[in-house]
């Protein structure tokens, strides 16, 4: 539009004006272009005439706006605008109208406050917040008393405060009764004694109306506001007009309902010790003596340290002995010490009855037995190659020892986090950890907390965890508590936490953050430990608040994201946890161990159709499609499982059979393959995560779910002999990090063979292709994607641990005897045990095996090497070394 007017009258200076109006129009283009992606994201909203979608933008947004309300030109202006252009989409949300309105007072047109909280008032009749604020800024502009008691009339009659409950309408008369003290002892007041008695009868109307509007809603036994707000409005009030003594008798009215709160007796202290300090000051000598103590003030102390179950009697004996050694005789003090060591025990026995009762409700732990080797040659070893353990190396002779198996741990309790978390708010910008766990102090125990800056408001908030759901309920009543002076607000945060799972397996928590940052502000995301369990796939993505929460349900839950995945995202509920189901959660599959490996699936079925009709055998094979001499057999019923148990330790095939009712999480029962997904993998091209998805291919086998024991050996032997240099290990790695995260982050620095993961360890072990890229990822890399801390290095470090750990748990080292020997292994030479073609070593003849020992007379044994009886000296040893490497070219060992 402006082009054709410049064309036309101003042909010759067209360049100066357009220059002119683009530098005018630059601020305006700057401010779009950081709004733009924001606009967009609201467009896309619009259009798919998502609503939950919407508000989720929108709310992202006005975070935004606020966060740099202040940068560039008109930020002001703009960032109403947003409130505007939100609350028309809607306008029953009341947080907005009330951030609109702080932004409003805070930093535009003071004049067009009241007009905008009016507004809000309309759309939204049923909020305390909008009101109390109404009837405040009509005070602040000094409006006349009869339109602010209009306001107040206006919203206690509408019939919609009990909407919200008690809260609204105490929030209203809250701010009501505060107006009314102000107004009744303000310099404007036209007429200080009726203004008084109107100012008190209105405040003890507003009373009867709390008491009236309780006992409807909860029935005859509301004892009203549990935080007396009201009362408290109304001892200022009273104090302020010299009527002490009908102040003190609200303080004594109310304490049959509050004798167990500290904060109560805290006020009504500090109420009765500023009286006396005021009093004390206007005397006119400075001498203390026994008629001018504190008397009251110490009769309100003793009085709380008194009371049985107080719910921080921690601080209240503190203020007990404070008031004690500041204000009273050393008669009295001594009598409060001994007061004070008595208190001291009695609440030392409360907290270990406590503790006690805590523990009694834990379920007790159960250590898993777990079973231990037998002794055994063959079979045994037959066997632990097929279950893929360790090999240990045994010489003719020994006895073989038997193996202590190691004990779990006890089980773990399952923590509710969903329900046992609740979200703080309104927190002092550089709050600390420590702060928050003193604030709750008494009121339970902390588990963990997150905390979360908000720079565009200069606050912050944090998300806690309890024990358990007596602790948040207990945790709940400090809302409204001031907190480095400011008012906390808490919220439950049982629906702030989304679970999300079906994502690719090489996301991390950068890349989950980055899927659902646009939605809320996100406080952690957690993912599951794979110490015990390396295919579990999902995490959790913890919101501020649950509107947050569900914004990103809405939108991301059955979201394609590759193709391949479709991600799902709910909202985290324990509760719905779907039961397992299937043959060996029915109990209908049986395990069976030590199976002839000749025998066919044929004669399996014959052998244990015995016992019941067989649905399905499955008879586990490694890569090389041998069998491992276990399996799986599911029977119809779970009677025909129980019959088929009387096959333990029966013979089949000149073979013991080992029977048992397969469980999924019992030690040692599980597959040869599934162990060998906790340790070790080998990379394929293009092979997948050894952690499968959550709604995988029916339990088929993938590339890289195959154990390092059972794959084929190199062909190549330079691959061979280089196969130390090109391992690295990893150390400091966290078990939440499985081997896709492992091999993504590994393939920057050149392809990889295998990866052996060692969460015992804490590390894992990466084999390269090339021996170049491992040795320049051994001198140290960039790991900061798999977790802080994590660095590379030489395996030999790695082991090292391993060997400590061995050592401080008094095993066998690998290849040693049985324990509790105090025989040293036997070493072995080259040339030793072995076949023809290799050289023999010093005393052992050629062609392999050891030499005849000749028994002497005198007791001594000789290796008889040259075979004519007389002993070597070293010299003699010395000239048969010489001649060998003359006659004979040295062979490397493999």
């Amino acid at each position: 539009m402006l082009w054709p007017l410049v064309n036309r009258f101003e042909q010759g200076n067209w360049e100066a004006v357009m220059a002119h109006v683009n530098q005018l129009a630059d601020p305006a283009r700057k401010q779009y272009g950081l709004r733009e992606e924001h606009e967009l994201a609201v467009r896309r909203a619009s259009e798919a005439a998502d609503k939950d979608s919407l508000f989720a933008v929108l709310a992202t947004y006005l975070q935004w706006e606020r966060k740099y309300v202040r940068r560039g030109s008109n930020g002001m202006e703009l960032c109403s605008a947003a409130y505007e252009r939100a609350l028309l989409h809607f306008p029953t949300y009341t947080e907005w109208w009330l951030d609109y309105i702080d932004h409003v007072t805070s930093n535009g047109d003071t004049s067009a406050v009241l007009p905008l909280i009016e507004r809000a008032t309309r759309h939204c009749p049923w909020s305390g917040d909008l009101w109390a604020k109404r009837i405040l800024r009509s005070d602040v502009e000094g409006k006349p008393h009869d339109e602010i008691e209009a306001t107040k009339h206006r919203a206690t009659n509408s019939g919609l405060l009990d909407v919200g409950g008690m809260e609204e309408l105490l929030k209203v008369l809250q701010q009501w009764c505060s107006y009314l003290r102000r107004h009744a002892f303000s310099v404007t007041s036209d007429d200080c004694d009726d203004g008084l008695d109107a100012a008190e009868v209105a405040i003890a109307s507003s009373l009867e109306d709390i008491e009236q509007a309780g006992r409807t809603v909860y029935g005859n036994d509301f004892q009203g506001d549990p935080l007396y707000r009201l009362e408290t409005i109304q001892i200022k009030f009273l104090t302020e007009a010299r009527r002490l003594s009908d102040a003190r008798d609200i303080y004594r009215r109310l304490m049959p309902v509050h004798r167990t709160s500290f904060d109560f007796w805290s006020k009504y202290y500090t109420w009765e010790l500023w009286l006396w300090g005021h009093e004390r000051l206007s005397e006119k000598t400075r001498m203390e003596t026994s008629d001018n103590g504190p008397h009251l003030a110490t009769t309100v102390i003793r009085e709380a340290l008194s009371q049985r179950n107080l719910d921080q009697p921690e601080k209240t004996l503190d203020m007990y002995l404070n008031h004690f050694q500041q204000h009273e005789s050393g008669a009295n003090l001594q009598t409060a010490l001994i007061d004070s060591r008595e208190f001291s025990k009695h609440l030392a026995l409360r907290r270990a009855k406590e503790a006690a009762e805590a523990a009694a409700l834990q379920p007790p732990s159960v250590p898993v037995a777990e079973p231990t080797a037998t002794n055994g040659g063959k079979r045994k070893a037959e066997d632990m190659l097929a279950n893929g353990e360790g090999h240990k190396k045994t010489k003719t002779g020994d006895v073989a020892a038997t193996v202590e198996a190691s004990s779990s741990g006890t089980a773990q309790i399952k923590r509710d986090r969903e329900h046992n978390t609740i979200t703080v708010r309104n927190l002092l910008y550089d709050v600390q950890e420590i702060d928050i766990k003193k604030f709750f102090r008494g009121y339970g125990q902390p588990l963990s907390i997150n905390i979360l800056q908000d720079q565009a408001n200069d606050t912050a908030s944090a998300t806690v965890e309890f024990v358990s759901q007596e602790d948040v309920l207990t945790a709940k009543t400090r809302s409204g508590k001031e907190f480095g002076g400011l008012e906390v607000r808490i919220h439950s945060g049982s629906q702030n936490t989304l679970y999300v799972t079906n994502y690719p397996a090489e996301y991390d928590e950068t890349t989950v953050r980055g899927l659902f940052d646009s939605y809320g502000e996100i406080v952690s995301v957690r993912f599951p430990s794979l110490k015990f369990n390396s295919r579990r796939r999902f995490c959790y993505v913890n919101f501020l608040t649950e509107e947050m929460a569900k914004a990103a349900e809405a939108a991301m839950d059955n979201k394609s994201l590759d193709g391949h995945h479709k991600l799902l995202a709910k909202i985290a509920n324990p509760d719905a946890k779907k039961q397992r189901s299937g043959a060996q959660a029915e109990g209908r599959e049986v395990f069976v161990k030590n199976i002839d490996r000749e025998a066919s699936e044929g004669d399996v079925k014959q052998y244990f159709g015995q016992y019941g009709e067989l649905v399905s055998i499955n008879l586990v094979k490694l890569v090389n499609n041998k069998r491992t001499g276990t399996g799986f057999i599911v029977f119809a019923s779970v009677e025909e499982a129980n019959a088929a148990l009387a096959a333990d330790n029966k013979p089949f095939r000149d073979r013991i059979l080992h029977v048992e009712i397969s469980a999924n999480n019992a030690q040692g029962r599980a597959a040869p393959l599934d162990r060998a997904h906790k340790t070790d993998i080998v990379i394929k091209p293009n092979a997948m995560s050894a952690s499968p998805d959550p709604d995988g291919a029916n339990g088929e086998r993938r590339g890289s779910d195959i154990s390092m024991e059972s794959a084929p050996q190199a062909a190549s032997d330079d691959a061979f002999r280089t196969a130390k240099e090109r391992k690295i290990a990893i150390f400091h790695l966290p078990d939440t990090v499985n081997d896709a995260r492992i091999r993504a982050a590994m393939e920057e620095y050149g392809p990889i063979i295998k990866i052996q993961l060692r969460r015992q360890d804490n590390g894992a072990i990466v084999e390269f292709a090339n021996v170049k890229d491992a040795f320049n990822v051994r001198q140290g890399v960039e790991c900061k994607g798999l977790g802080d801390g994590v660095k590379t290095g030489d395996v030999a470090d790695l082991l090292k641990k391993v060997k400590g750990r061995q050592a401080e748990s008094g095993g066998a080292a690998p290849g040693g005897g049985g324990g509790g020997t105090l025989r040293p292994n036997a070493v072995s030479r080259p040339g030793q045990q072995r076949g023809g073609g290799r050289r023999g070593g010093l005393g052992f003849k050629r062609g392999g095996g050891y030499g005849a020992a000749v028994k002497m007379e005198g007791g001594e044994a000789e290796a008889a090497g040259g075979g004519n009886g007389a002993g070597k000296s070293n010299a003699d040893f010395r000239a048969m070394l010489e001649q060998s490497k003359a006659q004979f070219k040295p062979e490397e060992d493999t």
